[in-house]
Formats: structure tokens, sequence, C-alpha cells
């Protein structure tokens, strides 16, 4: 039988994150993204993690006070475009990827847009295995192949190459030149709906030693703010450059310091775990934002508190070996169709603007059919595992990807042309 989809795209070069392998009917686990370590026994506390991110926290109070929040009824300067994304669900009905067609050197391709990754990695001249197409160099007058090997590992196999430039437009923005990752080798050739991993995290060139796209946007001042937001919802999934769809906005924003623009990573710190609003866990954690993930992870005791508050079972606890270390991971099954007023999944953050949980629907919790017979049974979308998202860090970490995605909108804010300085978050309005 068929395992489950995970796009867990984080490059492993850029941080050793997360990496939980859904859950495998007849086989055995794969991983599918790398981490470093199982954390200290000793938790971090909030006043500690407040100290370590000072400066973090001083910049988001520098910049509100320079208005990066304040909701503008007439823009500035630059465009807001609204990109509509396409969901692909698997066989189980579990929502694996998401895509768009944007054009390089005058091409449309599918491209996945990944706030966990920071480049653009595209597939060229590809002989076989492209099944959603790829970029043919000789086509286009304005590619320029600029030399230098690149390598991007992620965490469902590697992209080698060489770096190049082109025109690169996603709807109507345009930057010219470029620069990204021309990938002639794969050992993942694109997802279920995609062909290319368009990287949204701040630490744009990574690998490629360019500003990324986002950055190059912020640079021209083609954005009528230096921002973009992102919304997974079923019945209007979209990113949006430039700006907020403020009609999909259940409540008002909550804003949240990115600890992760030293390292090009969209981070957050996570204060508590509560469904309905009740606190039932209060492990601080690091937690990753990843578009590109088909799962939450949390930590174990949280997830525990979450499922016993939501009529959760726990189905298995897989021993997995990630980076050479082996972590337990919790994997919960719930019921297919749980109630669409109760059983909301929201955790606080850190130095946020309001300590109102950011919640995620129960529904959104539902991953996918436990098996293809059945429809009663469901793997939830949040796993459970004690894993070191930061190297060093002594932190228990966290991944919000897609199912996250699902029932909030998330705005990612640039302070400048290189690092993003904060995040946002708020419900958004679900169809009647």
């Amino acid at each position: 039988m068929p395992s489950f989809a995970v796009a867990a795209l984080l490059p492993l070069s850029l941080l050793s994150a997360t990496a939980l392998a859904a859950p495998h009917r007849s086989s055995p686990p794969q991983v599918v993204r790398l981490v470093g370590q199982a954390p200290a026994t000793n938790d971090v506390t909030l006043d500690q993690l407040r100290e370590r991110h000072a400066d973090s926290f001083a910049r988001l109070a520098n910049a509100v006070k320079r208005g990066i929040q304040a909701p503008s009824a007439v823009e500035k300067r630059g465009s807001v475009v609204h990109v509509p994304l396409k969901l692909h669900y698997n066989e189980y009905n579990g929502l694996d990827a998401h895509a768009a067609e944007v054009s390089i050197g005058g091409q449309n391709l599918p491209v996945l847009f990944d706030t966990g990754s920071p480049d653009l990695v595209v597939p060229v001249d590809c002989k076989f295995g492209c099944a959603n197409g790829f970029f043919n160099t000789t086509a286009s007058p304005t590619f320029v192949k600029d030399g230098g090997d690149v390598s991007v590992a992620y965490g469902t196999g590697v992209a080698t190459g060489y770096v190049a430039d082109d025109t690169v437009r996603v709807a109507a923005l345009a930057v010219e030149k470029q620069v990204f990752a021309a990938a002639t080798q794969l050992s993942t050739a694109g997802g279920e709906n995609w062909a290319a991993i368009f990287g949204l995290a701040p630490g744009g060139g990574a690998y490629t030693g360019g500003p990324s796209f986002i950055q190059r946007l912020v640079q021209q001042g083609s954005l009528a703010r230096n921002e973009f937001s992102m919304s997974l919802k079923s019945s209007r999934p979209e990113l949006v450059l430039g700006g907020v769809d403020r009609g999909f906005l259940q409540a008002s924003l909550i804003t949240v310091p990115n600890l992760g623009a030293a390292s090009g990573i969209w981070l957050a710190g996570m204060g508590a775990t509560s469904v309905d609003n009740k606190v039932v866990d209060g492990t601080v954690s690091y937690a990753l934002i990843d578009s590109g993930s088909s799962f939450n992870s949390i930590p174990r005791s949280a997830a525990a508190a979450v499922y016993a508050a939501t009529n959760g079972t726990l189905w298995k606890t897989q021993r997995m070996a990630v980076a050479g270390i082996e972590a337990d991971v919790d994997i919960y099954t719930v019921p297919c169709e749980p109630s669409s007023t109760s059983g909301r999944i929201g955790f606080t953050f850190i130095g946020a603007s309001s300590s109102t949980p950011v919640s995620m629907s129960a529904v959104s919790n539902v991953l996918e059919y436990v098996d293809d017979v059945a429809s009663e049974s469901c793997f939830g979308g949040l796993y459970g595992a004690n894993v070191e998202l930061v190297p060093g860090s002594g932190m228990q970490g966290a991944l919000l990807g897609m199912p996250f995605l699902k029932s909030v909108l998330a705005v990612f804010n640039f302070d400048d042309a290189a690092n993003g300085v904060s995040m946002a978050f708020s419900g958004v309005r679900m169809p009647k």
C-alpha cells in the first residue's frame, strides 16, 4: 500500500531541523528531514528565551514604531499581487502539495512556494522523470549560465547543478537576471503538481549567492508593502505578494518576532499549546513556519495533551534514525469528521502582540484516511516528537506546515532587503 506523501522541504545544509516521516502503512519509515539531536532534558524557560533573543524583540519593537504593521487604506508604492494556488490531495484525501505557475525565461512552470527554503531551484534540460515539466535553457534568449556548481540537499532528495540567471515573473511582478539553481540532477523530480521549488525563506541566496526573488522585489520597490502572505484555505488558497487580503481575516493579526532572521528562516518562539483557548501544555519551543511540509509537529507532551482533549488515539510510536540520532515519533488517529465548533488547537507565541492563541480548526488537523477502505478513522496532522530544531539551543522544536496554513493566514514581513523581521497570524474566514 502506498505511503504518505510528505513535502518537508527545508534544505538540510541550511538548518538541521525537524524531519518526521509520515506513517507508512506497510513499509519501514523513511526520513524526510534531518534532525540534529535530541533536546536537552532541561527545557528553556520563557525568560531565558526572551534573554537570548532580546535583539529580535527590539528589532520588532522598532519596526512597529516605524509602522510596518499599520493597516493602510492607500498603499505607499508598488503593487499587491494575488497568486491563486492549486491544492493537490493524495488518494487518501490528504493535502500534500500546492502549486502555481510562474514564468522563467518566458517558459511557464508549476512551482511550490516554500517558506522553509531560501532559493529558487529549477530542473533544467531534463531527459526523463520530470513529469510536471522543466526549463529548456536553449529556448530562452535571456538565460545565462553563471558557472559555479550548486548542490541543495532537501529532506526528500538532493538537487545538483549550477548557478544561472534569467527573467523570472510571478503574475505581474518581474525580476530580470534573477539568480537560481539550475538543477541537472535530482533524486526527487518535483511533487505531485509542481516541478520547481520557489524558496520564500528570508535567507535568500543561501546556495546561489544572490538575493532571492522576494528580496529583489523589496530592493526594487516593487511591492506596496515589504511582505507576503499565504493561506491554504481550501475554498481560496493563495499567495499575496506585497500585502494581505483582509477579506480572509477572521480576527486582528497577531504579530510575532522572527527569531530566525539571522539564520535565514521563519522561526517563532512558541509559549503554550491550547485546545479551545484552554492551555493544555506549557512547553516552550522554537516553531519553524514551513509551507513545504504536509504535517505539523510539536513536543510529545504537547501532542499528548492535545489529543487527550480532542478525542485522539495514539496509533503508533515510530522509532526513527534521523541523522544518526533516533527519535520517538508519536502518531495519532482522529475522527475523519470532527466537530466544526470545538477542538480548535491553538498556539501562543512569545513576544507576540496578543496573548490570544492562534488556532487551527479540528478539521484542519485531519491529515488523511488511515486506509482506503474505512473512512471513519484518519491520521492527525499534528505529530509528537522531542527534537532540537536549532542545534545547540537546548530547545524543543516544532514545525507548523500545511495543516496550520489551512485555517491560518500567515504574513511574512521583511525589515529590509535581507532579513525577515516579523510574522503575523490570524484565523481565516471559513465558507458557510
